[in-house]
């Protein structure tokens, strides 16, 4: 039920863009710092002057993990 924060970071990203996919159905979550999904569970930021990305879901659930729900 709390916060989890996934974190990455991505060096000479140039004119790309970081998105973050769910796995098990492929479903786009976020592209940049736009969230994609509906679920509003889910937020990226990106660290200004550094190259970290942070994925948070809010409220996380076991079916959230990387693991068979």
């Amino acid at each position: 039920g709390k916060s989890a924060f996934l974190n990455c970071r991505v060096k000479n990203l140039g004119n790309k863009t970081v998105s973050w996919i769910r796995h098990r159905d492929i479903h786009i979550l976020t592209v940049g710092s736009y969230t994609y999904t509906s679920d509003q569970r889910f937020q990226a930021t990106h660290h200004k002057e550094t190259d970290d990305w942070t994925l948070q879901i809010k409220w996380a659930q076991k079916r959230d993990s990387g693991g068979e729900a």
